[in-house]
Order: C-alpha cells, then sequence, then structure tokens
C-alpha cells in the first residue's frame, strides 16, 4: 500500500514538475520571440531609405508608389 503510494505520488509530483517547466519555457520563448519582433521593427524603421534604382522603369514606378 505505502509503495503504491508513493510511486502515485512520485508520478504526480514529476507530472505537475513537467507541466510547469513546459509553461516556463513557453514563456520564455514567447518573450523572447516578441522582443527579438520589436527589436527588428525598431531596426526596419529607422533604416536608412533605399537608394534609387538605377534602373529607370523601375525607379518611375517606385516614385509612383511612395507619392
Amino acid at each position: 500500500m505505502t509503495n503504491t503510494a508513493s510511486g502515485i505520488i512520485l508520478v504526480a509530483a514529476f507530472a505537475i514538475t513537467f507541466i510547469i517547466a513546459r509553461l516556463i519555457m513557453k514563456r520564455r520563448a514567447a518573450r523572447a520571440a516578441a522582443q527579438e519582433r520589436a527589436r527588428l521593427e525598431f531596426l526596419r524603421r529607422n533604416m536608412p531609405p533605399p537608394e534609387p534604382s538605377k534602373n529607370k522603369g523601375k525607379r518611375r514606378r517606385q516614385q509612383r508608389m511612395q507619392g
């Protein structure tokens, strides 16, 4: 009886620990992904404007798209 009960408690404790560890890892991964997205967005916003293309048709198309 004691062996079975302690075995069940051990398995339950392991399962709970595993679930908590997975939640922590998911939260850390989500936070890291959000920080990376914010960093990339910041870099994209602060990039210098692209220089005009040397291709005349492409340059005109870019000018039409901008304004």
